[in-house]
């Protein structure tokens, strides 16, 4: 009956093609630079030998999963490839022009002048000089002391804000660091080395056109190549992909690799293969060192999880869990625990806030709207 239920399964999937096979070791190549690239930055060893080599590794790695997790596969259908390229070349036209001609503010302009100074250091730790021989009443002419940043609240994980765009550590010892996760930095740094101040402007329109790739794919996997074409279509004319493709935030980079993870996941589920969730679980660690809002998306994988359990898959499982630990240990090693702390503090104080706004009665009712939930679910 086992055996009757997998065939039943392989056979409703979607056929993977030739062209398809790519994808996985394609993504997981990007991922495996990016986190190495995020752990070269945390050491302070971004440096061209080491990016270079990181970029050895990770080709070695996307060929070791091409040749692990190759499933059977049908010749690459002509209209496939005729579409892919017609999707990618038009993301190229659309989103290749980079908008540093607009005003650019917040993280637009963070983002770049971060990843000016990890080429230059090779770390995102800085010691600023300026401030150098001044007093601590001097030094604040040039930052933002936390306590004025917010006016409803104190922030504790860092003691100011210089420029915007570095949080104060240590004004005894003038110590600043990025005040954004690292990856899109990393990637912004990469195209710096490689095409000077200009080449870290096309970093979002690579990712922008790749996610609509992957859009493709993932829509292939979960209802078929029409849904999945359709879809990349209606994402290649959206007006978010168009901005955040041609601006450099980190929008466009999380939105890749939270793509990968959750088709590498889909991979996994229709295949039956388990090296496609370690897969996924590396690109969903690199999508929260790009946004930290990819917190998110772990339901996701706690429910996948369930999912294994209840079918048996005790080797998927195992796999999963022992990634998704070394994942956290990573996460926890290179976070950037300043901005990480900052927007915990916000969160928190703005719920508290919106707590305190509430009436009795409307309090009394979430509790009890929730206490009946909680029965209809685990008392039927």
């Amino acid at each position: 009956m086992h055996e009757q239920a997998q065939s039943k399964m392989k056979q409703s999937a979607v056929p993977f093609s030739r062209l398809e096979l790519v994808w996985a070791p394609l993504a997981s190549a990007l991922t495996a630079w990016s986190l190495l690239a995020v752990a070269l930055a945390q050491l302070g060893q971004f440096r061209p030998w080491t990016v270079a080599a990181a970029g050895a590794i990770a080709c070695a790695i996307g060929w070791g999963v091409w040749r692990l997790v190759k499933p059977p596969a049908d010749a690459t259908p002509r209209h496939e490839a005729i579409f892919l390229a017609v999707l990618l070349l038009s993301g190229a036209l659309l989103y290749a022009w980079p908008a540093e001609e607009f005003p650019q503010s917040g993280d637009a302009s963070i983002y770049p002048n971060t990843a000016t100074m990890l080429i230059r250091t090779g770390g995102l730790v800085y010691h600023y000089e300026p401030l150098d021989g001044l007093t601590e009443e001097q030094k604040e002419l040039f930052y933002v002391p936390a306590d004025e940043q917010v006016g409803h609240t104190e922030i504790q994980s860092y003691e100011g804000l210089l420029y915007g765009a570095y949080y104060v550590m240590e004004p005894d010892e003038n110590t600043i660091v990025s005040s954004r996760p690292p990856l899109t930095i990393a990637w912004m740094g990469l195209l710096g080395m490689l095409g000077g101040e200009r080449g870290i402007l096309y970093v979002t329109p690579l990712f922008g056109a790749l996610s609509l790739a992957a859009v493709y794919f993932l829509g292939k996997r979960l209802f078929g190549a029409g849904a999945g074409a359709l879809a990349a279509l209606w994402i290649l004319v959206s007006f978010p992909q168009l901005h955040f493709s041609r601006t450099l935030y980190a929008e466009v980079v999380g939105q890749f690799f939270v793509l990968s993870f959750v088709y590498l996941l889909v991979a996994c589920w229709q295949t039956r293969r388990a090296a496609y969730l370690p897969l996924g679980v590396a690109a969903l660690t690199a999508a929260f060192a790009a946004r930290i809002d990819v917190i998110l998306a772990l339901p996701t994988l706690l429910l996948f999880f369930v999912l294994l359990v209840l079918r048996r898959e005790w080797k998927a499982g195992f796999w999963g869990l022992l990634s998704a630990a070394v994942a956290i240990a990573f996460t926890l090693w290179t976070m950037n625990r300043p901005y990480t702390g900052a927007m915990a503090e916000l969160l928190l104080v703005a719920q508290l806030k919106f707590l305190g706004q509430l009436s009795a009665g409307a309090i009394v009712g979430l509790a009890l709207a929730g206490l009946g939930g909680w029965r209809c679910w685990f008392g039927g």
